[in-house]
């Protein structure tokens, strides 16, 4: 029965070595893992603070439009809304010219137009025609102009 304590006893022993060295040895890799997340925590910090000063100089670097600027933006939004509505205006005529030639090569038949202008008349309306398109055509070249000099 000694024997058998005195083994038990040994096997014991061997076994509180092997966990000591278990220990000891699962304490260096604790702290080898602890250093090496405090150089990982510091690495992290280090990149957010570079990504915090990209940004910075990155914002410094942004354009700030000075009242002027921002009064020249909204005027050539108007101009850009009320080019959208003179296009818009173009294509209902352009479309109502169209009906309206239409309409008269179906309706030419040997009867005369209900309305009759004389030459005088029909050279006013022209004139009036002409001088109205020289005008439209002024201002869409000037909203060109100024679009191309905004947009450099």
């Amino acid at each position: 029965r000694v024997k058998l304590l005195w083994g038990q006893k040994k096997k014991q022993l061997e076994d509180l070595n092997y966990c000591r060295e278990e220990r000891k040895s699962l304490r260096e890799m604790a702290e080898r893992l602890a250093d090496k997340y405090e150089e990982a925590k510091e690495k992290q910090e280090d990149i957010m603070n570079r990504m915090k000063k990209v940004l910075r100089s990155f914002h410094s670097q942004l354009p700030v439009l000075s009242d002027t600027e921002k009064d020249m933006k909204k005027e050539l939004q108007t101009i850009h809304d009320q080019l959208q509505h003179l296009s818009n205006a173009i294509r209902q005529v352009k479309m109502k010219k169209e009906y309206q030639q239409k309409q008269m090569e179906k309706g030419r038949s040997p009867r005369k137009p209900s309305i009759s202008l004389s030459a005088y008349q029909s050279k006013c309306i022209q004139a009036v025609l002409r001088e109205e398109g020289e005008h439209i055509r002024e201002m869409v070249k000037q909203i060109n102009d100024i679009r191309s000099h905004v947009n450099f």
